[in-house]
């Protein structure tokens, strides 16, 4: 061993010849139980930790490579995380810790399946650009295809459910957020209404990288256009709200001026929405110019929407909404992708020229606000936003960053507990998150903690459940991307 190894009574320390920082073992990722009583070196290379709860082999092995991982990852996808009608998401536990116990049949809760799925249709879009692979398109048009399936399902064109399940009784239904309705349009299946920002932001984002990524013949491109376009005009025609299939608006589908200038219980979404629905209507009018489209973005110009995606990440830090952040990291990218490939001499030049310089100035400040968290998304944003709109200050610092993350990541994705509370390697914020939980300034290594979803708080300093495994995808999509 390269390292020195001490037990303590609240797990393990690793001190390392080769790194910086020391790497700590708690919880049952790495032991069977926390108070270490013996500790044995091997000439086999490996250290033996003993515990009331039993014993934990700590191996000598050269880490796997980024590409060894990646290839991993894609075996877990095929064999759990991919389901019908094509997805991919988390995936629950039956049995605690025990991956062959893994469901996703409905009795796993599941929410916005399309914006979990983006990250896979987006990886495989970023490898089929380097390898030009035809199986890696074909495994991105797939999941694509069942995100579209998401609204085939509805029966209503430009409604996405949130989710479908297939051969499944129909929950019962308390409130707006779980309601469900058996499909008249695909045989078996059910599917959750009350679709929020989240999943149209997956949906919408998934359908722009397919266009540029996946689609080579012109009958690809107008298929996803056309799909792209008719969630933006139901959008439109429904006054800038979502309308569900029992005719009301759903709970969180609002982009109008009343719910987001007005409203002063919609200021968080202020920002956020007023980002979203612009890029929307100039990626819809890049597809499929149309009046309606250019009228939407110049009506909503004309009610300070610039103002809104300009203070779009304004907020106080007790209140910071890290799903918020994936909302409005999305349609960034979208935008980032976009913009090299509208003609200056398209009718859609105009409109994107128009608000570039807003968007960099929200993008430039949005990101300097969550560069601390190393998040793997928002680092391949900020390196895309680099390469195709404007060179960032310190993009110098973004490949080593994630790169690092990249290494960090367990190969066992499993959300075990993990609790960091008692450590004296963090700052402690003053400042509890939005769920009035304490948090950490500084950022703990990602495989000493449980959480790998882009939506959560990576400062908390407990979490997970033992009872659920992330998605590979969130990977996918960064490595792909740098790789």
């Amino acid at each position: 061993f390269d390292s020195i190894f001490f037990g303590t009574t609240q797990g393990a320390i690793q001190f390392h010849s080769t790194k910086d920082s020391p790497s700590y073992y708690i919880g049952p990722r790495y032991m069977a139980g926390e108070r270490v009583q013996l500790l044995a070196y091997s000439s086999q290379s490996f250290v033996l930790l003993v515990t009331k709860k039993g014993l934990s082999l700590f191996k000598n092995e050269r880490d796997l490579s980024l590409h060894q991982k990646a290839f991993l990852y894609e075996q877990m996808i095929l064999s759990r995380h991919w389901r019908q009608p094509g997805l991919v998401t988390q995936v629950g536990l039956k049995q605690y810790g025990d991956i062959s116990s893994y469901i996703h049949d409905g009795t796993f809760k599941t929410e916005n399946d399309a914006l979990w799925s983006f990250y896979y249709v987006a990886a495989k879009g970023f490898q089929y650009q380097t390898t030009k692979d035809p199986l890696d398109k074909k495994e991105g048009l797939a999941i694509l295809q069942g995100i579209s399936f998401l609204v085939d399902v509805t029966g209503i064109p430009g409604l996405p459910a949130r989710c479908a399940l297939y051969n499944q009784s129909i929950p019962s239904s308390v409130g707006n957020r779980n309601k469900w309705y058996t499909s008249t349009t695909k045989k078996g299946w059910i599917w959750k209404g009350d679709c929020s920002s989240d999943s149209v932001v997956g949906q919408l984002a998934s359908y722009a990288i397919a266009y540029d990524f996946l689609a080579d013949s012109d009958s690809e491109k107008a298929s996803i256009a056309a799909s792209f376009t008719s969630i933006v005009s139901y959008i439109v025609s429904n006054h800038f709200k979502l309308k569900d299939k029992d005719g009301n608006y759903t709970t969180w589908g609002f982009w109008d001026p009343a719910n987001l200038n007005e409203n002063p219980d919609r200021f968080d979404e202020r920002g956020v929405n007023s980002l979203q629905i612009l890029v929307y209507l100039l990626v819809a009018h890049r597809f499929q110019p149309s009046p309606l489209f250019k009228d939407a973005f110049l009506f909503l110009q004309s009610h300070n929407y610039f103002d809104n995606v300009l203070n779009q990440k304004v907020v106080s830090p007790s209140e910071v909404n890290f799903s918020d952040d994936q909302l409005s990291f999305l349609p960034f990218l979208m935008f980032i992708l976009s913009f090299p490939r509208v003609s200056p001499d398209s009718s859609s030049f105009v409109l994107f020229a128009s608000i570039k310089p807003i968007i960099e100035l929200s993008f430039e400040r949005s990101f300097a606000y969550v560069k601390h968290e190393r998040s793997l998304a928002w680092h391949t944003i900020a390196l895309l936003y680099s390469k195709y709109i404007k060179c960032l200050d310190d993009d110098d610092d973004l490949i080593p960053s994630i790169t690092k993350t990249l290494n960090e990541w367990p190969f066992d994705l499993i959300n075990w507990p993990s609790s960091n509370a008692h450590r004296l390697d963090f700052i402690l914020s003053p400042w509890p998150d939005r769920g009035h939980k304490p948090q950490s300034v500084n950022l703990l290594p990602y495989n000493e903690r449980s959480l790998f979803r882009f939506n959560g708080n990576p400062f908390l300093l407990s979490g997970g459940s033992g009872f659920e495994e992330a998605n590979p995808a969130n990977f996918l999509f960064a490595f792909y991307a740098l790789f």
